[in-house]
């Protein structure tokens, strides 16, 4: 069930862990901000350009030394904008009591802020001082390591 609610959001933002990010630019076009280093990169873009407005972040990483090493995988998508939601609503700006009561999350802290995780369903949500949902973070089911990755730069 709770896959389901994430994999709206992800139909909603037009991108799919495992995709290639470098083909991102035919959906979203040029990232305003990119890095690459060791295989990794993280690609950003920002709503109207402005660097101060609401961003979808991607990090994806190569399988170097597979045979697919060319394609640099979607990893983790984090969006701050609350005009995407999950199947229940949840998205940015929601509380922490909302989100509790419809995925199971675990408290992480991570430099800079502090992320609620449902590693099972895939999805983890950033925490502003109050208590609201300051960006959603989707990664693979049972991986948690990737809510450990800095988007927020």
């Amino acid at each position: 069930m709770h896959h389901q609610r994430v994999q709206l959001l992800v139909f909603l933002l037009r991108i799919r862990l495992g995709d290639d990010a470098n083909e991102l630019t035919n959906t979203l076009g040029k990232p305003d901000r990119s890095d690459a280093a060791m295989g990794a990169s993280l690609m950003t873009w920002f709503a109207g350009h402005d660097t101060s407005g609401y961003r979808i972040s991607v990090y994806a990483h190569r399988n170097m030394g597979a045979k697919d090493e060319n394609i640099n995988h979607v990893k983790q998508i984090r969006v701050t904008s609350p005009g995407y939601k999950t199947a229940s609503r949840i998205g940015v700006g929601v509380s922490l009591n909302s989100i509790q009561k419809h995925f199971m999350v675990v408290k992480r802290k991570v430099p800079g802020t502090i992320i609620y995780d449902d590693v099972k369903a895939g999805i983890a949500f950033e925490m502003d001082a109050a208590d609201k949902c300051s960006a959603v973070i989707v990664h693979a089911a049972a991986d948690s390591s990737a809510t450990y990755i800095n988007m927020r730069e």
